[in-house]
């Protein structure tokens, strides 16, 4: 993993990891950007801070974290694209990293460290893709994995009628319970 400055370094040991599509494709070699050599791969991770920094002040011994998916971006306008996992620095798919406190969010309680590590990039993208609907819009979402049953949930909480489309009525359930108000399988 990249190394943090010390002062305000925490350091992660992972409990869970998920793998999305652009991990796929950086395996694959069809990334746009290729990555530098030898690189620990993965985008998102959760887990607990094993230890930290005599500056840290976002995050105790014990902490359950899940990394964001833009390591380098704080907020604001994206200016230029920075330095990324699996890419540009070492990824999450290892038992621990260390890392600047603010490349981590503390973790929902009540997700599992499995859960919590689909947040970085699937939810990210999916919440990205509805920003700014509410109610009176109407967003269609394609399939029943990855960014679609965020984007859902994120758009049916600000208050949009949702359509789903998925293969098959077991898919067609589970998107009606995450509040699809109609679904065509």
């Amino acid at each position: 993993m990249s190394h943090a400055h010390a002062t305000c370094s925490v350091w992660s040991r992972s409990k869970a990891t998920s793998l999305n599509s652009r991990d796929m494709v950086i395996a694959s070699g069809l990334y746009p950007f290729p990555p530098l050599p030898n690189l620990i791969q993965l985008s998102d991770a959760a887990g607990v801070i094993e230890a930290v920094g005599p500056d840290t002040t976002r995050f105790r011994v014990g902490d359950r974290v899940v990394n964001s998916f833009n390591p380098t971006w704080y907020g604001g306008p994206l200016r230029k694209l920075g330095q990324m996992y699996g890419t540009d620095i070492d990824g999450w798919l290892g038992d621990y990293a260390v890392v600047d406190e603010n490349v981590l969010v503390s973790m929902p309680e009540h997700l599992s460290f499995e859960e919590a590590a689909t947040l970085p990039c699937a939810a990210l993208t999916g919440w990205s893709a509805v920003a700014g609907v509410g109610p009176g819009d109407t967003v269609l979402v394609q399939g029943s994995g990855g960014v679609s049953p965020f984007a859902l949930q994120f758009a049916r909480t600000a208050g949009a009628r949702v359509i789903a489309t998925t293969s098959s009525e077991a898919k067609a359930e589970r998107l009606r319970e995450l509040g699809a108000s109609d679904v065509v399988d």
